[in-house]
């Protein structure tokens, strides 16, 4: 096609006359694969629309002829599809009014912020756009393409700019998710009239569904919608036209054979959607029983069965049936004897507790195992069957590959089947390898004491223990330098260097977050001779880099608290009865791992950017390229280098150290682009939810469905009012690149842990920074409640969006709180540092409520931040503004709250000199949601710190009176 494409480019360049009267010129022409577009203008003629097309097109099929043909063979050529030609006069291209346009916006409007009734008129606009879907298709049938229609036919038609299977696919989906997204958001008890809210959405539910079965039934190649349907609405009843329409269509004389192919293949999807999808979502909501999930799978079933009853049944679709079989835990033995189905046969055995086949490898069988064990979840089962599989194996050493494989995938499951303390025996009778006995052996009891001090420790069981010593950059940074200071006999072989061969002492675990601490020693042990495959140095690393190599395998397993370094979360879902299967393998995970602190441990690890960056040059995989990133890493040659490297950052983070607090300070350096007038543009919101009354029930009742629901939907609109305000600011101030605001506060306790969805689409939306306080959050490792605020930072890179999450906690609870029974949680304290065209740094720290009022965390951040923001659920309005007024002068720096929109009171201050300027922003009155902007100059309290230069001595002319200005209508008499 290439030929092709440079001819047609050839002749764009001139004006073409083709059959005699047409004079065509091409404008712009762009090819996908076999779909071709072009741009002309046709000199003017009497010529219907359709025999310009045909002109067109059979002078298009004259380059195809002369540039596509093959020849050895002189009539294989590509073709012009006559039925797929379409003409569409330039005067009929919608503009900003078009179906493209609408697309566009209604995409954007989805996307976020939105309220409800925002979900309304979305879903009305998608429904029009499946109606035009519709006509299109009622256009391209045969009884409509007629050449004899009158000219008034084709005066406006609605088509052709977006294709109709396109434009059923986007309605399709968008419907769907907009559906879902307002059940998350509708209160099912509101009632208008006498009809609810349940009732009113069930019926929505249904409504599309069986729209979207329509638009699937028009063009069955469109089964993706098809699966939205039955996923939005499981229902046997809804199943059954589809399977009687299926079933009917192959039963029909002088079927084709490419009509059959498609039958069959839409029953495959069917069965692989039941398998992982279908109704899924509706299992998982109790108050919203969309359709019958139970009798939906039960009905599927029956038409499986049915269908692997018929003569020649395609192996794809006997997999896909029998997948659907296990995930209902029904088992099979009606497949056949293919190749294409020896896993799922031996998945079907492990339904039935057996292992008698041998039509796969001992690893397969294993692999296939542990699928079956993610649909069943039944760790005893899964028991009995390894059993029978040991009991039935020749050689041990099936049983210790098995085990070494389960062990790599699933630790929970090894757990199961193993016995802490029965490693070595295992070993012994050769059941297992010598490194997996360890680790056996190794394996902390259901609620293990204290990590003892002064006594050497395994280095994997110091990870394991629960409490996560090495989840702070500080402790990691000290056992960094630890290993750079090994001798250097020991690093001649670094696959050596495992959780097993280390050992730790430490004099205070609690300090080794103070990085002025030397509390920690390191010993290397050698272990048995057989390695950990997991540990060992990759192909693509050198052997003068395998020591870097073996150092970030420990460093990230001990962030991770993992043993098996590649990963933080295993690879198979606790959810059984619908597939998700392996998704990936520890020496897939190598070539591609993440190191960001929420990947690592999540939003409540202190790991910095610095860091990950540090883990992506040890554990480079090929590919990476020496950047910026990596610059300073690549100067590293010898472990002595890595010694010095990491001690410069720990004299760094010693600096920042808050002694008054004893709380470890971390800086996230975040690339930010900063606004011509050298100001960030704060927003300052408060909401009404939760209110004080709301936690009358505990905790507890703010997690109820009913008030979730609520609240969600309140935070919705709240979000939808505060981008609309800042859109009606832009429309008259002008707007600027994004971020069009900065950062965004909102009050303590506001936002459901459940809810990021909504945080990240109004950051997207509006480029900004998000603090805000946290509902239901949870201890690392535990359930415990604690009260924390997250920073949620966009770090955007050309195209390219990633996300900074950390989250901050509070120490000092109110009373209140305690007899919530929330837990102190305050780790670390965060600094968001703005960096721009390699300046100092703009840094900014917060804290929640209580906590602001504590002089010690002041004091350590007085010389570190130029802003402290504060999330507030006060209702000492007073006090809290007499704080603000003090903070401000003693920390010298912008002081920020937001609070409750229950009691009012957010303020922003800073201590200018001149009275009018300090109070930038103060919402008054109880009862109140606001939304207030505001501008921050960042040189006056920021790194330049243009407020404390000597004051300029200035001169002017001042006019001297007794009283005031005299008041409107004064005429006093004389």
């Amino acid at each position: 096609m290439l030929d092709f494409d440079r001819a047609i480019g050839a002749a764009s360049k001139k004006t073409s006359r083709i059959e005699g009267d047409f004079e065509i010129r091409i404008h712009d022409y762009c090819r996908y694969v076999d779909d071709l577009r072009l741009v002309v203008s046709v000199k003017a003629t009497e010529a219907d629309e359709s025999k310009v097309a045909q002109t067109i097109a059979k002078w298009i099929q004259g380059y195809l002829d002369d540039f596509t043909s093959v020849k050895s063979e002189e009539t294989s050529r590509l073709h012009v599809n006559s039925e797929k030609t379409e003409l569409e006069l330039y005067s009929a291209v919608g503009g900003e009014s078009g179906i493209a346009a609408s697309m566009k916006s209604m995409q954007q409007q989805l996307s976020g912020p939105f309220d409800l009734a925002t979900l309304q008129q979305v879903e009305t606009g998608l429904n029009g756009l499946l109606a035009l879907a519709e006509l299109g298709l009622k256009e391209e049938s045969p009884s409509a393409s007629s050449e004899s229609l009158p000219m008034l036919a084709a005066v406006a038609r609605p088509k052709l700019e977006v294709r109709d299977d396109t434009l059923t696919r986007f309605s399709a989906y968008r419907l769907t998710k907009s559906l879902r997204m307002r059940r998350s958001m509708t209160d099912l008890s509101e009632k208008d009239g006498e009809v609810s809210a349940k009732d009113a959405l069930l019926h929505d539910f249904e409504v599309v569904a069986r729209r979207l079965v329509a638009a699937w039934a028009v063009n069955p190649s469109l089964v993706q919608v098809l699966r939205y349907a039955l996923d939005l609405y499981p229902s046997p009843d809804l199943l059954a036209p589809v399977a009687d329409a299926l079933t009917k269509k192959l039963m029909v004389d002088g079927l084709s054979p490419k009509e059959e192919m498609v039958i069959l293949y839409v029953l495959a999807e069917l069965f692989k959607a039941g398998a992982t999808e279908t109704g899924q979502r509706a299992a998982h909501d109790a108050a919203f029983q969309v359709g019958d999930v139970g009798e939906y799978r039960v009905s599927l079933v029956g038409l499986a069965q049915t269908v692997l009853e018929w003569p020649d049944v395609p192996w794809y679709v006997q997999q896909q049936a029998a997948l659907l079989f296990a995930t209902v835990g029904y088992s099979t033995d009606a497949l056949s004897s293919g190749d294409e189905l020896r896993f799922h046969r031996t998945l079907h055995e492990f339904l039935r507790t057996e292992s008698k086949s041998r039509c796969v490898s001992t690893k397969d069988e294993v692999s296939v195992s542990l699928v079956g064990y993610q649909l069943r979840g039944e760790p005893a089962e899964y028991i009995n069957w390894f059993k029978r599989f040991a009991f039935g194996r020749k050689s041990r050493r099936d049983v210790s590959d098995a085990l070494q494989l389960i062990g790599q995938t699933d630790q929970n499951l090894f757990a199961g089947i193993t016995r802490p303390g029965q490693g070595k025996a295992a070993v012994d009778a050769k059941l297992m390898p010598g490194y997996l006995g360890q680790y056996v052996d190794a394996r902390w009891p259901t609620n293990p004491p204290e990590l003892p001090v002064n006594a050497w420790i395994s280095f994997a069981k110091v990870i394991t223990h629960p409490a996560a010593v090495f989840d702070q950059e500080n402790a990691l940074l000290q056992l960094a330098l630890k290993l750079a200071n090994f001798p250097g006999a020991s690093l001649k072989m670094p696959e050596r260097l495992t959780p097993l061969t280390l050992h730790l002492q430490c004099q205070d675990w609690h300090k080794l977050k103070n990085p002025n601490a030397d509390v920690l020693s390191v010993k290397y042990e050698p272990g048995p001779d057989e390695r950990d495959p997991v540990h060992a140095t990759p192909n693509w690393c050198t052997r003068d880099k395998a020591w870097m190599y073996a150092f970030g395998r420990l460093l990230r397993a001990a962030a991770t608290g993992e043993l098996d370094f590649t990963a933080r979360q295993w690879l198979l879902r606790d959810e059984s009865g619908w597939y998700s299967g392996i998704r990936s393998t520890w020496q897939k995970r190598r070539m591609g791992m993440l190191h960001t602190s929420t990947a690592l441990v999540g939003t409540t690890s202190a790991i910095t950017p610095w860091f990950s960056k540090l883990l992506l040059g040890l554990l480079r995989w090929p590919g990476i390229t020496v950047d910026g990133a990596l610059a300073d890493i690549e100067a590293v040659k010898t472990p002595k280098d890595f010694a010095v490297f990491v001690q410069s950052r720990l004299d760094q983070q010693a600096q920042l150290f808050g002694a008054s607090s004893n709380v470890p300070v971390y800086r996230y350096p975040v690339e930010w682009p900063l606004k011509a007038s050298r100001q960030l543009r704060i927003v300052l919101v408060q909401g009404l939810m939760p209110a004080n009354k709301d936690f009358d029930h505990g905790l507890a009742g703010l997690a109820d469905p009913r008030y979730r629901e609520r609240h969600r939907n309140h935070t919705a609109a709240l979000l939808h009012l505060a981008y609309r305000q800042l859109l009606a600011r832009d429309s008259v101030l002008g707007k600027d690149h994004k971020p069009q605001v900065d950062l965004v506060i909102f009050p303590e306790y506001t936002i459901h842990v459940d809810d990021q969805d909504l945080m990240r689409s109004f950051s997207d939306a509006t480029g900004a920074m998000l603090f805000y306080g946290l509902l239901g959050a949870t201890a690392p490792r535990t359930v415990e409640p604690i009260n924390a605020a997250r920073w949620l930072v966009p770090q955007r890179r050309g195209d390219r969006r990633s996300w900074v999450e950390v989250d901050q906690g509070k120490w000092h609870l109110t009373t209140e709180e305690q007899e919530l029974k929330v837990s102190q949680w305050r780790p670390y304290q965060v600094v968001i540092e703005l960096c721009w065209k390699g300046e100092p740094g703009y840094r900014i720290s917060g804290a929640i409520c209580y906590d602001a009022t504590d002089i010690s965390l002041a004091a350590d951040l007085k010389d570190e931040s130029h802003m402290f923001v504060i999330a507030a659920m006060n209702k000492d309005v007073k006090t809290f503004d007499s704080m603000v007024g003090a903070l401000r002068y003693h920390m010298y720096q912008h002081v920020l709250i937001a609070n409750s929109g229950e009691f009012g009171g957010s303020t922003a201050q800073a201590p200018y000199d001149q009275e009018h300027k300090r109070l930038l922003s103060h919402v008054h009155g109880a009862q109140q949601i606001a939304v207030s902007v505001f501008d921050v100059d960042i040189d006056d309290f920021g790194p330049k710190l243009n407020a404390a230069d000597p004051g300029a001595v200035v001169l002017k002319h001042v006019s001297e009176r007794i009283g005031k200005t005299r008041p409107a209508g004064l005429k006093r008499k004389k």
